[in-house]
Formats: structure tokens, sequence, C-alpha cells
């Protein structure tokens, strides 16, 4: 079974690594221009056909739903979990980082994974719950060794001021937000990698990840581009809302052409009927080059079949 496996290793390899390419880009992606031109029409379409242009780019080899048969909205699917949880051994100081932000109070998927990556380090951020949720979600993030923390994100240079805090009024009263720069420094954290990055925010991410001009200029994007990038994401879980899009056809683009500017290639994407009955939300699962190299190198080098292509009978 041992050469059985190996055979089946190196025979995998080539395909990924023709995949993912040694400069992190992907085969089977569609070219931007061919984006463009779709991405024109979808004012006119049903906001269900508003992601008709974006597919996955990268065949993720060990893809899993997590938390495990959940059929209620929070499901995400992640790439590589196996992959990671044999490489983030120590400390949780040194070890994978875990950033959720948005969670209406349920922490299901962020337990699922402490439970299976228990050396990270799991945060999660929520400035919209009431004081009595905000309770709860801290103890039940306490018994796996999460935190929680009552205050959210907001673009690098909302409001042309970088390192205020903003006040925005909710339900709950008003939501203290700060810049990723002010929350990694808050918790120790500068220079290191996000491993996991999971955000649900309600239709604010348009604004959060491309700024107020929606460009990419001015948002969280702007900091993970170019050589020497402020935030690094590995692995990247978002629900897209199209229900609050602005320009739709040039926002929607041009938050994927953010995502590329980044490194991420979507492996997976499945669309919320469970919150949005017409389709008009998103789920996408984004992977960065490295981490997508790393899945592939840590199976080559254990000689193993991803778990999702083992037979059945050896699972």
């Amino acid at each position: 079974r041992q050469t059985h496996g190996r055979a089946h290793a190196h025979a995998i390899e080539s395909a990924w690594s023709a995949t993912i390419g040694p400069d992190g880009m992907t085969g089977g992606r569609l070219n931007k221009l061919g984006r463009q031109k779709t991405t024109k029409r979808l004012h006119l379409e049903p906001v269900r056909h508003l992601w008709d242009a974006y597919e996955a780019e990268w065949p993720c080899p060990d893809e899993e739903n997590l938390p495990t048969r959940m059929v209620r909205d929070g499901h995400k699917w992640m790439c590589g979990v196996h992959a990671m949880a044999a490489r983030s051994g120590g400390n949780k100081q040194t070890s994978c980082l875990i950033y959720s932000f948005g969670s209406n109070g349920d922490d299901a998927w962020e337990a699922a994974m402490a439970k299976r990556l228990p050396n990270c380090e799991v945060h999660i951020f929520d400035p919209s719950l009431s004081v009595e949720l905000a309770k709860e979600v801290t103890q039940r993030a306490q018994g796996y060794g999460g935190f929680f923390h009552p205050f959210g994100l907001v673009a690098p240079n909302a409001e042309g001021q970088l390192g205020s805090v903003v006040q925005q009024s909710s339900r709950a009263g008003n939501w203290t937000l700060y810049t990723y720069q002010q929350i990694v420094e808050m918790l120790g954290h500068r220079g290191r990698t996000v491993d996991y990055f999971k955000i649900d925010i309600e239709g604010n991410e348009w604004l959060l990840y491309l700024g107020h001009d929606l460009t990419g200029k001015r948002g969280l994007f702007s900091l993970c581009a170019g050589d020497n990038p402020e935030l690094r994401i590995g692995h990247l879980n978002i629900e897209l809302h199209g229900y609050s899009v602005p320009r739709r056809a040039e926002t929607i683009h041009s938050w994927f052409a953010g995502a590329d500017a980044c490194g991420l290639r979507v492996f997976h994407k499945e669309l919320n009927t469970l919150a949005c009955a017409t389709g008009g939300c998103a789920e996408f699962s984004l992977i960065s080059s490295q981490q997508a190299h790393a899945v592939q190198s840590w199976y080559r080098k254990a000689a193993l079949l991803p778990p999702a292509l083992l037979p059945a009978t050896t699972r």
C-alpha cells in the first residue's frame, strides 16, 4: 500500500505543478479580457448570474467542508488542513494564525478549525454582537483556546486618516473598527502570515477590500500586493454579497483583480441559497500560490495520496 501510495503521489505531483506553475499562476484560469467582456453584461443580468465569470482556478487535491455535516449557513470549504496540521507544531505564538471577521454569534467553523489545528492561534472579531452574545462567544472560544474581540476591521485609509478608530452605529450600539495595521500591533502579530483569513461582513467587504473609491488602491488589497506586503494571506474564505455591490460589474471585476494581485487563486465557489434565496451571495475559497505549493510539497514528502483521492477502504 505504501508503494502504491508513493507511485500515485508522484503521478499527481506533475499535475499539481502544471496547475500552480513556478510563478504561482494557474493554467486553467479565465483570462482577464474574458472576464472584462463577461462582467460588462452583469448589470443587465439577474443577481444569480453575478458570479458566472469567476470559477475555480486551481484544483485543490484535498478540499473539505468544515464543519463536517453542517447543513446551515456558515460552513467553509478548506484546502490543505491535513498538511497544515502536520507542519504547525510548536507553540501557538510561532505556529499558524487564524483570523475570522464576522460571526453573527456562530463560531462553529472556528471551533472546527481549532479542533483540527490545535496548535493554531484562533481570533474572532465581531463588533456587531450584543453584550450577552459576545460573552457567550468569548466563553466558547476560551473552551477551545481561541480569542474573541468585540471590534471589527476597516479599510487602511478609512475616512482618509490611517490609525483612526471609526465608530459606526449598529443594532448593538456603536461599532469599534480598527485598521489591519492597528490590529496586528495590538495582538503582537506584525510580520506574521495570516494562514486562514475568513470574512463574512454582510456586504461591507467591497469597501473594506477596495477602499471607498472602489479601485483597490486604498483598501485591504493594497496591503498584500507588491514585493514587500504588510498583509500576507495563505487561505481566504469570503462571502461576497451581490445585493449590496455598488457599480456592480466594475466592482466585482476590481475585487478579483485585487485578489490576483495578492497572489490568491479560487479553488472553490458555492452559491449561498440558504441566506440569499436569489443566489446573490456566493462563498469563495482562495489559496495563495505559496500555500498551494506547501500542500503539494507536504504530500510529496510524505509520499501519501490526499485523503479525497484514497480508496474508500483505506480512509
